[in-house]
């Protein structure tokens, strides 16, 4: 018998990647101005990051892995997860975070 290997998440809410990096960042001694500094980018951006309305790409988790030292892949399966779990919240009405 066939099974699937996707599984759909278990969890009602879905919380942005973005909110454990921040978490990450200050553990690291960092500071919101001091990560957009080494992305190049602005505080503004750096805040839709953070909260999960702009996605954690490769590029910026190479700068996240450099930074922090975690790998680069966590992030990107960080946000996939994310992204997978926004639609089956959607799906199933509840709200997102």
């Amino acid at each position: 018998m066939a099974t699937d290997d996707y599984k759909e998440p278990m969890s009602d809410i879905a919380i942005p990647p973005g909110a454990l990096l921040e978490e990450e960042l200050e553990c690291g001694g960092l500071t919101r101005e001091d990560f957009a500094r080494e992305l190049g980018a602005s505080l503004g951006y750096v805040d839709a990051l953070l909260g999960g309305r702009l996605p954690i790409t490769p590029p910026i988790a190479a700068v996240i892995e450099r930074l922090l030292g975690s790998p680069a892949q966590l992030w990107i399966n960080a946000e996939a997860y994310y992204q997978r779990n926004l639609a089956y919240v959607a799906r199933i009405g509840a709200p997102a975070l």
